[in-house]
């Protein structure tokens, strides 16, 4: 066990110390968030029906699970270096920017909702257009880290289990 929490910790270091000098964009949820928003399942409707959900009255984000990790790394970066950029159905959009504001002391300003994933990698090219640094995007989804990868050379993909040992 102490091997892991060693090789946990070198992980953490190591991404701490990669984000130095680089735009961070951060995905939320299963990234910043445990992707778990239910007691007995990942959410509490089906997720075509999360709009509705909330427009009735329902909160996904009510017992919202931040990831230690992440509460502990993001001291550590520059804030003006960090943004988030997180897939958010309309109705939701104000209750996550609450949590990530309440959470970790991101401006709203730096926060970037998209009604889709696919929608990132043009915010991704806007960002660089703008601060005219590399960019390491932290996400979950492996297939947007590649896409991102694939097309945009001044994005380095990082999944969020490269922490894990």
């Amino acid at each position: 066990m102490e091997n892991l929490f060693k090789q946990f910790k070198d992980n953490v270091e190591y991404f701490i110390d990669l984000c130095h000098g680089k735009t961070v964009v951060f995905d939320f949820d299963g990234t910043l968030t445990r992707f778990q928003y239910s007691f007995d399942r990942m959410l509490p409707c089906k997720d075509a029906d999360i709009e509705e959900f909330t427009r009735a009255g329902g909160n996904i984000y009510e017992n919202v699970y931040i990831l230690k990790t992440m509460k502990y790394v993001m001291p550590r970066l520059d804030k003006d270096d960090v943004f988030i950029l997180t897939s958010t159905v309309p109705s939701l959009r104000e209750i996550k920017n609450r949590i990530i504001i309440q959470h970790f002391g991101i401006s709203r300003e730096r926060i970037i909702h998209t009604g889709s994933s696919g929608e990132k990698l043009r915010i991704l090219k806007d960002i660089y257009s703008q601060i005219k640094k590399d960019i390491l995007f932290v996400e979950d989804n492996y297939k947007i880290l590649l896409t991102a990868e694939e097309n945009l050379p001044f994005v380095r993909g990082y999944h969020i289990s490269s922490l894990l040992p």
